[in-house]
């Protein structure tokens, strides 16, 4: 049993050591972009008086504006525009540890 305990902290401190902090650095790196996205949607929302969402995916994001009561994508070459995750970048929504049930009006 203590052997497989050992064996299991030198197979975690081996996973650390490649690759462990490149890993820890792209997750802050993309949420940190998330956070700059999310925060520049809402004061752009503001300025425009418009009303601005966004429609996570499996595979990234996007920003979405109402135009005549339908919500469309925005037309931003920008820094609003659709995003895709760098791979081994996933999203997940939890409240309180738990995901959400969804459902589509």
């Amino acid at each position: 049993m203590v052997v497989l305990v050992l064996i299991g902290i030198i197979f975690t401190f081996a996973m650390l050591s490649f690759g462990g902090d490149d890993y820890a650095e792209l997750m802050e790196q993309e949420s940190q972009r998330m956070t700059t996205l999310l925060e520049l949607a809402s004061d752009e929302a503001v300025l425009r008086g418009e009303e601005l969402a966004v429609l996570f995916s499996e595979g990234g994001y996007e920003f979405l504006v109402l135009i005549e009561n339908r919500w469309r994508a925005t037309e931003e070459d920008g820094l609003l525009k659709a995003y895709t995750l760098p791979p081994g970048v996933e999203l997940r929504l939890e409240i309180e540890g738990e995901p959400p049930i969804l459902t589509a009006s």
